[in-house]
């Protein structure tokens, strides 16, 4: 969120610029707080037992009603998948709460404009990234606001207001737009009344342009461009929980060891140990794992990454878990990720995803799995 608010700011400083890079949505209007409020926070848990967060998703991060709905399944299933084991959802808002996304929102709105949301809306960009819409519309609906599907390219702005329709006055959105079609000369007049605050955005678009990116974690791993914008303490838990990421450039860095290196003779020496991530992508697109591509393959991967903004980062591996593949049901050994959902700076859940696949992603060949809660003992049995 301290991000967010210097990025918001019209003296947009050098450290930020080399992160993210010119700054689109300067001068936003504030909204809801913090900026990233509907937020999950990708993750593994190593082989060593630590968790590491490797990505972090503020714009429209997909399983925000799937996740509860799988997990309710699950739950109600339980005693007989596991023999009589008894596990919960163990204090899980997202998994107990059907509406949990749609009351965080609509109070969060009520929170800062004193009223309450009349038209509401889901908002994507030419049918992309449609998967749940419908779900958080109708959630919206049984909690009494007028809500509808609206395409960006459709809303108009007068100056003054923001309208879906002939007289239909939006005040809040919750957005389903991939983040890159925001520059979308056609989402003009969409950009231009949500900077000027006309509606209420979920997230804003400090949060769905910028932090978004993989260029965040970077920001946070590189003292170089975070420097004097953390705290002691916040700096040493960045260094637990992130691994090393730097954004991709013919630059020299301290390596993980706290060496100087040249970055790109760095990432060419140690590709076995590396990932090359796009800094804007979804579903593990353009993903790059250094010990599954070939060195010819790598160094073309870097000269990529060049072009394009990049982010490099330090493998993780995480632990493995055996679970059933879809549609044949064998049972297999996976990777496996944890992620977990904040919203308004809070954790409301957790899912995870496994994969055979070095890319642990649903669009990937992954599956979600249910994360339920059990008593310690009944784990060491």
């Amino acid at each position: 969120d301290r991000i967010a608010r210097l990025l918001q700011d019209t003296t947009h400083g050098r450290p930020l610029e080399m992160a993210y890079g010119p700054a689109l949505f300067s001068g936003e209007v504030p909204g809801p707080r913090p900026a990233p409020y509907i937020c999950r926070v990708d993750g593994m848990v190593a082989e060593d037992g630590s968790y590491r967060i490797l990505e972090i998703n503020t714009a429209c991060p997909g399983g925000v009603m799937n996740t509860g709905t799988a997990s309710r399944l699950w739950l109600e299933h339980s005693a007989r998948l596991l023999g009589g084991r008894e596990v919960t959802a163990g204090g899980q808002e997202i998994v107990l709460d059907p509406a949990c996304l749609q009351k965080h929102i609509l109070a969060e709105y009520k929170r800062v404009t004193q009223s309450a949301a009349s038209g509401t809306g889901v908002v994507n960009f030419g049918g992309r990234l449609s998967h749940e819409a419908d779900a958080i519309r109708r959630g919206f609906e049984e909690l009494g606001a007028d809500a509808q599907i609206i395409d960006a390219a459709s809303l108009r702005y007068d100056g003054t207001k923001a309208l879906a329709g002939p007289g239909r006055q939006i005040d809040l959105l919750y957005s389903k737009i991939y983040p890159p079609d925001l520059a979308d000369p056609r989402l003009g007049e969409f950009c231009d009344a949500a900077v000027h605050g006309k509606f209420m955005l979920f997230n804003p678009l400090v949060a769905q342009w910028h932090l978004e990116s993989n260029a965040t974690l970077a920001f946070l791993s590189d003292e170089s461009l975070s420097a004097g914008l953390l705290s002691p303490g916040e700096r040493d838990l960045a260094r637990e929980i992130i691994p090393w990421t730097r954004i991709v450039a013919d630059r020299r860095t301290d390596d993980p060891s706290g060496d100087q290196v040249d970055l790109l003779d760095y990432i060419d020496a140690n590709r076995e140990h590396l990932v090359l991530k796009p800094c804007q992508s979804m579903r593990g697109d353009g993903v790059s794992t250094g010990d599954n591509t070939a060195p010819r393959e790598w160094r073309a991967a870097i000269r990529d990454a060049l072009k394009t903004p990049h982010v490099v980062q330090e493998r993780v591996r995480s632990q493995c878990v055996v679970a059933a593949r879809p549609g044949s049901g064998e049972l297999r050994r996976m990777r496996t990720g944890l992620d977990c959902f904040i919203f308004g700076g809070r954790s409301v859940g957790l899912h995870a995803r496994a994969s055979e696949n070095d890319v642990i992603n649903i669009a990937q060949q992954g599956m979600l799995l249910p994360v339920a809660c059990a008593a310690a003992d009944m784990m060491r049995g």
